[in-house]
């Protein structure tokens, strides 16, 4: 059994929901689309909770309530980006107990422009702010987050289920004196501070680093030519229940590509790596 997620903080019971494609799956010959694999994240614990294959005949919008369905949602934050910010999915995860953070572009051109409407008109007391900023790899990136309550009716007549604030994030980037600045909307249905939005905002993206990127350099998935049948999906399944295992394991001083090849050599590590599951 997995560890219980700890629901009293924002950022603590944050589930992320994103997909990712195994590039070289594909077969161009035969007409084979490379695997696409849809995942939820618990951002805290670090841990792949359930995922769901989608095949050419679906999308990611498709396959996301499944893949809710598989998780006990009440009390966490659900993260998803702008695939999945439709009603039928933020009225999912409100009726199992949870609250959603969507990320909203421009495919939902009418909620954008409300969005926006609402963050130039608000009075300024209703008005949440919150700044970051940090410097790393080279380059320095400062945020600031402006969040507002949702004005009635956003959207057309049919109500987004219990959203209570709109929000931007404003990133700036300045690498090599060239400055690069996007802004990002959001709805959510929970009460969040500008620091608690701006922290599950940054939140979401750990399923990039945690999950994507180890699986591509510590386990070569975007390297993998496995073609064959129900091959990829298998593997898919296996490496993010490995990842998992390590991950659970206690780390001591040695690094994720280090405890992945103790456990390959050593029978003993790999008795112990299992162990460390939770009864």
């Amino acid at each position: 059994m997995l560890p219980e997620l700890d629901r009293g903080d924002p950022a603590r019971c944050l589930i992320a929901i994103d997909g990712k494609t195994s590039r070289r799956t594909g077969n161009a010959r035969t007409g084979q689309r490379p695997l696409h694999t849809l995942s939820a994240y618990a951002r805290e614990q670090r841990l792949v909770l359930a995922q769901e294959i989608v095949d050419g005949k679906s999308n990611e919008r498709a396959l996301i309530p499944s893949l809710l369905d598989k998780l006990r949602l009440k009390g966490s934050l659900v993260t998803v980006d702008a695939a999945g910010c439709y009603r039928p999915i933020a009225e999912g995860v409100v009726e199992a107990g949870g609250d959603y953070l969507l990320t909203v572009k421009a495919n939902q051109p009418k909620l954008l422009a409300g969005i926006k409407a609402a963050l130039a008109q608000a009075a300024p007391e209703t008005v949440g702010q919150s700044g970051s900023e940090e410097t790393s790899h080279g380059r320095l990136e400062r945020r600031r987050c402006t969040v507002v309550p949702a004005p009635a009716g956003l959207s057309g007549k049919t109500p987004w289920p219990g959203l209570r604030y709109v929000a931007a994030v404003e990133g700036t980037m300045v690498r090599n004196g060239k400055v690069t600045t996007l802004t990002r909307y959001y709805i959510t249905s929970r009460t969040l501070t500008a620091d608690q939005l701006l922290e599950a905002v940054r939140g979401h993206w750990a399923i990039e680093n945690s999950v994507h990127w180890v699986l591509d350099v510590v386990f070569g998935d975007d390297d993998s030519r496995l073609r064959s049948a129900y091959g990829p999906r298998n593997m898919a399944l296996v490496q993010r229940i490995a990842l998992n295992l390590i991950r659970l394991r206690p780390s001591g001083k040695d690094s994720f590509t280090v405890k992945r090849k103790k456990a390959g050599w050593s029978v003993a590590y790999l008795i112990q790596t299992l162990a460390a599951i939770p009864a």
